[in-house]
């Protein structure tokens, strides 16, 4: 297998113990000194964190469900950054309301594991969902 494909494994695996919850997946797929960043985070939520257990802190209390659709979309980098466009569907904790998110994603995998994270999604939909606001 490819080193390509061996990273493109990783992220695949990696959306899967999210979406399932999978705490003891997650710390093998998540290297212990990672960096995670949200740019488009909520108020209140963080853009930046450092660390496996903060990361899997973070990832298992979201106040939302997502269960990733596929295709999923993979590119490379010349310097070996890997970058995924995820389709998904988030339902929200309280609300139940559901919404499709599109995530655009870079990844370093280092030694099969996540080193260094970062997910751009749509915040609007994400805070629609999480005050209850009805579209017009």
């Amino acid at each position: 297998m490819s080193d390509y494909n061996d990273k493109q494994q990783v992220v695949l695996e990696y959306l899967d113990a999210v979406s399932l919850e999978k705490t003891e997946s997650l710390r093998l797929l998540i290297s212990h000194n990672a960096v995670f960043e949200f740019p488009y985070a909520l108020p209140g939520k963080p853009k930046i964190l450092n660390g496996r257990d903060k990361i899997i802190q973070h990832l298992i209390k979201q106040p939302f469900k997502s269960t990733f659709l596929e295709p999923i979309q993979f590119q490379v980098t010349l310097s070996g950054l890997l970058i995924a466009e995820i389709h998904s569907k988030e339902t929200f904790n309280e609300t139940f309301k559901i919404y499709n998110q599109h995530l655009i994603c870079t990844v370093s995998v280092v030694d099969g594991q996540i080193e260094h994270y970062k997910e751009i999604f749509n915040p609007i939909l994400r805070l629609e969902g999480l005050l209850n606001l009805e579209k017009d």
